[in-house]
């Protein structure tokens, strides 16, 4: 753990979430694949379970939906009511890579539950097959989606940063 001064408060770095067993679940993950990497697109639910401890990781639910290969994050709307008094933000996006599939990033930021002025941010990738291919981009009807390939899987943080 690296720690950098900086006012108001101290810059955290850890190399990853100090519960290795905490994960998020994706699921109904669908994607779509063009050689045209503007057109590359996602669209999944993703859930993280409330996480106890020295930093206590509040609950979350989000839909997520982006295009675009190596875009910037695009915020997912959380659908879920819980914590309300804190503000959470969750956001992905399609990143670059050699490898065959889509590689997704997701970053989940909330607010300190026990310290005011504080937030923390976790980050976690995984790599998944492209649903579907497209030729030139285009829009996926909801029952080419529902018959499509979908898939649950689980991605655990594997970056923690935050203003203590």
């Amino acid at each position: 753990m690296a720690l950098v001064s900086a006012a108001p408060g101290r810059y955290v770095f850890l190399d990853k979430a100090s519960d290795d067993t905490y994960g998020w679940t994706v699921t109904d993950w669908f994607s779509q694949y063009s050689k045209d990497s503007t057109l590359c697109s996602y669209n999944f639910k993703i859930a993280g379970p409330y996480s106890a401890g020295q930093m206590p990781i509040p609950a979350f639910t989000a839909q997520c939906a982006g295009t675009g290969v190596g875009s910037p994050y695009t915020l997912c709307h959380i659908t879920d009511l819980r914590n309300t008094t804190k503000r959470r933000q969750v956001a992905a996006k399609l990143m670059p890579t050699a490898e065959l599939g889509a590689r997704l990033a997701v970053t989940y930021r909330f607010d300190d539950l026990l310290t005011s002025d504080s937030w923390w941010n976790y980050t976690s990738y995984a790599t998944e097959p492209y649903s579907k291919t497209v030729a030139g981009g285009g829009q996926t009807s909801l029952n080419e989606t529902k018959n499509g390939n979908v898939t649950t899987f689980i991605m655990t943080p594997s970056e923690v940063f935050g203003v203590a």
